[in-house]
């Protein structure tokens, strides 16, 4: 996630966090990126 939306949150790399939508929830480590849009998260969903 963007750096200064994780500050404003008090978020760091590795704190744990939950994320739901619609379709269900999951608890997912923060990785701060400075490439990510402030109003966007990115989620990895497999490794290819």
């Amino acid at each position: 996630m963007n750096p200064r939306a994780a500050d404003e949150l008090g978020l760091e790399n590795g704190h744990v966090v939950e994320v739901e939508t619609v379709h269900g929830r999951a608890e997912l480590p923060v990785w701060r990126h400075p490439g990510m849009r402030d109003d966007t998260i990115a989620i990895q969903l497999g490794q290819g």
